[in-house]
C-alpha cells in the first residue's frame, strides 16, 4: 500500500478548514492542520508534509511573515501554495521570490480544483 501524501493546511477559518480537510481526506491525503502562523511555521519546520497550503491572513504570524522567516532549505522541503482571498499586497513576482510554488484564490476555487493543484506538485 502506498504511503498517503501529507498536506499541511495552515488555515484559521474553521468552516473552510473543515471542508478542505474532508475533501482532502476523502481523496486519500493525510491532513495536518495548523490554525495560526506559529503552529504553521512549527509544522513546516517539522518537515513531514509533502505540500503546504498556506493562508495569508492568520493570527499570531501571517503567511508573509512565515515565508520571510523560513530559510530557502525549509521552503524546499515541500512546495508552498498560497491559499487566500487575495495575493495583495504582494505581487505574484514577490510571492515567487519568497519561495511560493503557486497560489489559489479561495473565492474562485472548488475542492476538486484544489486537489488538481495539489496533484501538480505532489506527483
Amino acid at each position: 500500500m502506498a504511503t498517503k501524501k501529507k498536506i499541511l493546511l495552515i488555515e484559521d477559518e474553521e468552516s473552510l478548514r473543515s471542508v478542505m480537510r474532508i475533501a482532502l481526506e476523502e481523496r486519500g491525503f493525510e491532513v495536518i492542520i495548523a490554525i495560526d502562523g506559529e503552529e504553521g511555521i512549527a509544522a513546516i519546520r517539522a518537515g513531514t508534509a509533502n505540500l503546504v497550503l498556506l493562508d495569508v491572513i492568520l493570527p499570531k504570524m501571517d503567511g508573509y511573515e512565515i515565508l520571510k522567516t523560513l530559510t530557502l532549505k525549509e521552503k524546499k522541503q515541500a512546495p508552498i501554495i498560497i491559499f487566500s482571498v487575495s495575493t495583495e499586497p504582494l505581487s505574484r513576482k514577490k510571492l515567487r521570490e519568497l519561495g511560493v510554488a503557486d497560489w489559489i484564490m479561495k473565492s474562485e476555487i472548488t475542492p476538486d480544483q484544489v486537489i488538481d493543484k495539489i496533484n501538480q506538485y505532489t506527483t
